[in-house]
């Protein structure tokens, strides 16, 4: 896709452990929260699997924002034996180390060692408090219940990149330039 009306463009990887048919259900559903007032524009991109969440955060440059729902199995559905064989030497990445309650956290932790710069937001059903106090949930960047209203996900992601990506003083300088 690229940019919708000269808006920046990114995209934000949700990694969820619902079902593959309704990935795009839910890609479309997330796109449905488009506002035109929004800064910039970003486009989904849905994986089911921490393996898979790490492959496309390693390959896929343009994400800058990743969105975890707390349960998501380990191991991709598909048969990538090199793509995990380098995962588990590099990431020490090992599916019987991770308990069930943890692959949330476990792949927040992973993906801040490969990419420290991203906003990485968390979805549970668990004790949020209890959650977000957890010093070994510090790279996250915001924990919402489940159950909470996607528009609230989706403007935190566009506040969290853009503050990332705001100049103060080139932007200053920009409508200075612009006045009459």
């Amino acid at each position: 896709n690229g940019s919708e009306h000269g808006r920046p463009y990114f995209e934000t990887l949700f990694v969820t452990a619902a079902p593959s048919a309704n990935m795009s259900k839910i890609a479309d559903e997330i796109r449905r929260l488009r506002r035109k007032e929004d800064g910039m524009v970003y486009e989904p991109v849905i994986v089911g699997s921490i393996e898979d969440a790490l492959i496309a955060t390693l390959m896929n440059g343009k994400i800058e924002a990743v969105v975890i729902y707390d349960g998501i199995p380990v191991s991709s559905q598909h048969e990538v034996p090199m793509l995990r064989d380098f995962l588990k030497s590099h990431l020490d990445l090992e599916d019987s180390s991770i308990t069930q309650g943890q692959t949330g956290l476990t792949l927040a932790r992973l993906i801040k060692r490969v990419r420290p710069e991203l906003d990485i937001y968390m979805l549970t059903d668990r004790a949020v408090e209890k959650l977000a106090g957890d010093p070994a949930a510090s790279m996250i960047r915001r924990v919402f219940y489940e159950v909470e209203e996607l528009m609230e996900v989706h403007l935190n992601v566009l506040e969290g990149v853009g503050e990332r990506f705001s100049t103060p003083f080139f932007d200053n300088l920009k409508r200075y330039a612009a006045r009459p």
